[in-house]
């Protein structure tokens, strides 16, 4: 999935692309219906886990803030691999990037996208992760990777900057590495195909 206009459309997909048949199966073309919706050019690339231009601004469960800057990540191995940065963007409205997201760390991120970090738990109504199923998708490999975990106990037990900061790192690397990368490309393929079966068993 290469560029980002490719992504978008990709994402446009998965997120807006319906269809029904007026039998099952659909007896001819007049009885299928398609409708695909693409992500307004309002929407714009969010960096989820760290911005290289920006702050990284750590607030605990509590209320604990740590500023973190571009550079306290700057010796991660997988964060250097331009190679892998596809994944680390996320199609979002501007206004809701800007207003909302901001510079919050990846938990409040999480939260803010869909309701709750605990990935067992469906998104909330009207979040952005229960419209638009790109976002769930990544927001669901963000909570399995390794060091995630790590960084939600250091939110709710208020560590110290130099623990998170430790906790952060390690989750960039395992976030960025290119088994991880393989595992959202398959994740994100997979959400794809099940798109088009959705759609094969209409014609069937």
């Amino acid at each position: 999935m290469g560029g980002e206009i490719a992504r978008k459309r990709f994402y446009s997909i998965l997120d807006n692309f319906e269809y029904s048949a007026l039998t099952m199966p659909a007896l001819n073309d007049s009885g299928l219906s398609f409708k695909l919706r693409l992500l307004p050019e309002s929407y714009n690339v969010e960096h989820l886990i760290i911005n290289r231009s920006r702050t990284i601004d750590w607030r605990s469960e509590s209320g604990v803030e740590h500023l973190f800057s571009s550079d306290d990540f700057s010796a991660c191995k997988s964060w250097k691999n331009i190679g892998s940065k596809w994944n680390n963007f996320i199609w979002v409205d501007a206004a809701f990037n800007r207003d909302v997201l901001k510079n919050n760390d990846i938990i409040n991120k999480i939260i803010l996208l869909r309701g709750s970090v605990i990935a067992s738990n469906t998104p909330t109504q009207d979040t952005f992760a229960k419209k638009h199923p790109h976002i769930e998708v990544i927001c669901q490999h963000i909570m399995k990777t390794e060091g995630f975990d790590e960084l939600l106990v250091a939110y709710s037990n208020d560590e110290s900057r130099t623990e998170v900061l430790a906790h952060y790192r390690n989750f960039i690397e395992k976030y960025f590495d290119e088994e991880s990368t393989n595992e959202l490309r398959a994740k994100l393929e997979s959400k794809f195909k099940e798109t088009l079966e959705g759609l094969g068993s209409l014609v069937q």
